[in-house]
């Protein structure tokens, strides 16, 4: 975890897990600085999220490991990111015995 400064953001916390999911959705495929940042804050996040949130997060990163075969994305330097970022809400997902399908 970076060594980041604590701000009051003025949300309700459904609306600012949409907004994570939303740069999570922004990120997937990019070529830049992006998902880095993307997934370092949703990995410092993670006491946040919820049930919801993690499954659409596993949901859209599964799609976009689908859609990367399809479309051939050629984003190779993020991928692996991506890939930890499912293990870990994966890992989150089943150590809060959470059961919601996935699929």
């Amino acid at each position: 975890m970076r060594n980041r400064e604590i701000v009051e953001v003025k949300a309700d916390l459904d609306d600012l897990l949409f907004m994570f999911g939303s740069a999570l959705r922004y990120g997937l495929g990019r070529q830049s600085y992006a998902p880095g940042l993307i997934i370092g804050v949703i990995k410092d996040n993670f006491a946040l999220l919820n049930e919801k949130w993690i499954v659409n997060m596993l949901r859209d990163l599964r799609d976009y490991k689908k859609d990367r075969i399809t479309w051939n994305y050629k984003d190779d330097h993020h991928y692996e990111a991506w890939l930890d970022l499912e293990r870990q809400l994966m890992d989150l997902y089943k150590e809060r015995g959470f059961s919601r399908p996935i699929d």
